[in-house]
């Protein structure tokens, strides 16, 4: 009997995300054998963005997750557990002027558009998540980073991986969307 209950407790996991933090990692919905890509608590509602990467079994071969809400309490995991991320997510660098310049990760999922970005210049440093409807010009809701609070990969390999993604045509003719 103990052992089904192993066994029934293995089958929840992918339900539910466990938040143990690491140093690396405190303050972010990554967990702790994950790496950063990116992660911020946003000013609003007390919830975190992150972006997690996270090696197979093998340690050979990175998955990534975009997570959402509070630490305690994930709200939206993306890409589901047990779903591939294989070009799931886009990565298209940003550019303005005044030596300003940034990164943005987007992933469609339901019907809608999810960018998560970073721009950072000489004193400027902003970041955050856009959500648009799939097909929109403008984005329906802008949730922008703390002041100061970003957090982003300096881990070359990983940064690397990344920049390997598609890039979102969108974001790359126009850059990224207003909100409305």
């Amino acid at each position: 009997m103990k052992f089904k209950k192993i066994v029934a407790s293995f089958a929840l996991l992918p339900l539910c995300v466990t938040i143990s933090h690491a140093a690396d990692v405190a303050g972010t919905l990554c967990e702790k054998t994950d790496k950063v890509v990116f992660s911020c608590p946003l000013d609003t509602a007390n919830k975190i963005v992150s972006i997690c990467s996270s090696a197979d079994a093998s340690g050979s071969s990175a998955h990534f997750r975009y997570i959402y809400g509070r630490l305690s309490k994930p709200e939206l995991v993306f890409p589901p557990a047990g779903h591939p991320d294989t070009d799931a997510f886009a990565n298209s660098h940003l550019v303005y002027g005044g030596g300003t310049g940034g990164t943005a990760y987007s992933f469609s999922n339901g019907g809608y558009k999810y960018i998560v970005y970073s721009i950072s210049g000489t004193n400027f440093d902003r970041g955050g998540v856009l959500i648009q409807r799939a097909g929109a010009t403008a984005a329906l809701k802008e949730m922008k980073c703390r002041k100061g609070k970003i957090v982003e990969s300096n881990d070359k390999t990983l940064i690397d991986t990344t920049m390997r993604w598609k890039p979102d045509p969108d974001i790359q003719a126009h850059g990224l969307p207003s909100v409305h």
